[in-house]
């Protein structure tokens, strides 16, 4: 059952973080890293306010068909929302692909299937699979993660897909 006064305590609640984002940012172009379905109106809201900001956005939970999401009132709404991410990730492929084609019924935009990418009001969308790794408690070592990058070198993974300011032309 949907209730409008639900949906009024829902957008409150995601207005009222990301009023609490946006004083406490340090820069016009913060890295802010958004978790699940409890805000997936979060990241337009920050976008507004702070045009320039970094917005990594992950669904801990299956997106659902465009035909099932269809029968939430607010779909739109959800969807503008969680197009306000610079990245937006999902565990599987089969979750990117069924947001993808929600965006596709519902919105309208430009969508490049080839490289998962939704444009919406001249912003881009970076729409990823993250799976969780299948390793047992027990497998976890110090030695699981000995090859992976240091914090230090990643961080040039995510500039290049930051989101353009406006009037900012592509690199």
């Amino acid at each position: 059952m949907f209730r409008e006064k639900d949906w009024q305590a829902y957008r409150e609640v995601n207005q009222r973080f990301a009023d609490a984002v946006v004083e406490e940012a340090r820069s016009e172009d913060p890295v802010v890293l958004v978790q699940d379905y409890h805000f997936a109106l979060l990241p337009a809201m920050i976008r507004t306010r702070l045009p320039r900001a970094t917005i990594l956005s992950f669904w801990h939970i299956p997106w659902p068909n465009p035909e099932s999401f269809g029968i939430c009132p607010w779909r739109r709404e959800i969807v503008q929302g969680m197009l306000g991410s610079t990245i937006l990730g999902f565990h599987t492929r089969f979750h990117c692909k069924n947001f993808i084609e929600t965006v596709d019924r519902y919105l309208e935009a430009r969508i490049e299937h080839e490289h998962s990418t939704i444009c919406f009001q001249e912003q881009d969308t970076l729409v990823e699979s993250y799976p969780i790794p299948a390793l047992r408690p027990c497998e976890l070592s110090a030695d699981s993660f000995a090859g992976r990058a240091p914090r230090s070198r990643c961080g040039h993974r995510v500039v290049p897909r930051r989101r353009r300011g406006p009037g900012d032309q592509p690199a």
